[in-house]
């Protein structure tokens, strides 16, 4: 029983952040990533299922995200950024970079939960293809796609014509 608490610090420690970020990356509201977090580690701990067929990373999202859709399914939310900008000349560039991080934010909030997913798993928690299909639970030309998918229509909400607006 020890050592099952010991890893579960272990893994707290080392995954904890990334899984926050990740939850408020989709979710958008701090309190919510940090819930979505701890029934993560909850489940874990709880379940006993980790049979090591894929990186404790891969293993501890795969959980966090299954949390994710059931939430947003009992809630039915789309969550939405509600980040405010205060007007000061001061900070002018501040503001211009927060009106693009804005604009990001809510484009990619936009997107079927899928590519949303995908998106992020891949650019923002720099999750190999591998890793997404374990964590996604679907095959690599599947991942691909919805990848491929998911760029394309974050294009055109940005107004991005050019390959480099994403990559």
């Amino acid at each position: 029983m020890k050592d099952r608490k010991k890893e579960l610090i272990e893994l707290m420690n080392l995954y904890g952040d990334y899984l926050k970020q990740t939850a408020f990356h989709v979710l958008h509201d701090v309190q919510l990533a940090e819930d979505m977090t701890q029934e993560t580690f909850i489940s874990f701990y709880q379940k006993k299922q980790f049979k090591g067929q894929s990186s404790p990373k891969t293993y501890l999202y795969s959980i966090m995200m299954n949390h994710i859709k059931m939430y947003l399914r009992k809630n039915r939310l789309d969550i939405v950024s509600e980040e405010v900008i205060y007007q000061s000349k001061e900070n002018l560039v501040f503001e211009d970079q927060m009106i693009n991080k804005m604009d990001m934010s809510y484009a990619l909030n936009s997107l079927d939960y899928k590519y949303r997913e995908t998106l992020i798993l891949f650019y923002y928690n720099d999750l190999s293809m591998e890793e997404i299909c374990d964590v996604l639970n679907c095959s690599l030309s599947s991942t691909k796609m919805r990848l491929k998918r998911g760029k394309e229509k974050l294009k055109v909400m940005i107004g991005g014509t050019h390959e480099e607006d994403i990559n």
